[in-house]
């Protein structure tokens, strides 16, 4: 499980990266900073990317 403090210390770096929460929902930090969180999930066995929300605008707990 991510903590406020993780996230918040989470910096770009030169590829972009996930920070995993757990049941397929992570913290998505792409090379430019800007982080969204997304949901990993499959639908006839087909896996399937949805952006939730950004953060700081969707906490650690709405997301």
């Amino acid at each position: 499980m991510l903590t406020v403090k993780q996230i918040e210390a989470a910096k770009p770096k030169e590829k972009p990266y996930r920070l995993l929460d757990g049941n397929g929902l992570y913290l998505y930090v792409p090379v430019s900073g800007k982080k969204v969180w997304q949901l990993r999930y499959k639908i006839d066995g087909k896996e399937k990317i949805l952006t939730v929300g950004k953060y700081p605008l969707m906490t650690l707990q709405e997301a």
